[in-house]
């Protein structure tokens, strides 16, 4: 077996350097965020071909297999995360010189409403909901099969929503993210991050764009 060796510098300053760059240069959140997206714009057909099936369904059981959205919220709460942090990143540095560990210890959080309120991010009540969801994928429902307590797997209701809806998955949610993206991306001064030939919706609400469930409620197959 072949190795390969690849040396590095052991000098502090050049890791602090480093480091420090990634930490204020707006530009190191948005490739992040930019690397992201490039695994929504895989997600996007089977999300949707998901929430499609459950229109067909008429009661019948639901293949676990196809459920990627709990998966798609979470990335697409890390994508929100890195523009957010990346506006918050500019308007920092316009102000004058930042301390790199001050400004992590500032930001280092999936809260993403404290977040946009940091941004400067107006929300409407449906984003709120929007960003409240997308922080409870973000921190467990979206990689961990549980809740380290049983009444946050149990539906909740928040603010800004009718009762019962934060941890319910929407059809609607890919549309609700990609305008969500999209204030990021306008701020910044950015392209686009999903590709428009993945969009998968028209200027009219899809029928499958009406999907409201519980993941732990519907009957699924194994």
């Amino acid at each position: 077996m072949l190795h390969a060796t690849f040396d590095y510098p052991e000098d502090d300053d050049y890791w602090n350097s480093i480091f420090n760059d990634r930490v204020l240069d707006p530009k190191s959140w948005i490739h992040t965020a930019a690397e992201l997206a490039c695994t929504l714009n895989y997600l996007r057909a089977p999300a949707i071909d998901f929430f499609k099936s459950v229109r067909s369904a008429k009661g019948q059981a639901l293949l676990m297999s196809t459920q990627v959205h709990g998966c798609y919220l979470m990335i697409a709460g890390f994508v929100a995360e890195n523009l957010l942090k990346a506006i918050i990143a500019n308007t920092e540095a316009s102000r004058g010189p930042v301390d790199p560990t001050a400004f992590l210890e500032k930001i280092k959080k999936h809260d993403l409403p404290n977040l946009a309120g940091m941004a400067g991010m107006p929300v409407t009540p449906a984003g709120s909901e929007l960003l409240q969801r997308l922080t409870y994928f973000a921190v467990w429902a979206g990689r961990y099969p549980t809740p380290v307590r049983v009444a946050h797997l149990k539906p909740q209701a928040i603010s800004g929503a009718d009762p019962n809806t934060l941890n319910y998955v929407r059809g609607s949610d890919i549309r609700a993210t990609d305008e969500l993206f999209s204030y990021g991306e306008k701020v910044l001064g950015i392209p686009p991050l999903i590709a428009l030939d993945a969009k998968g919706y028209g200027d009219q609400l899809e029928d499958w764009e009406a999907v409201l469930m519980h993941r732990s409620v519907r009957t699924w197959a194994t």
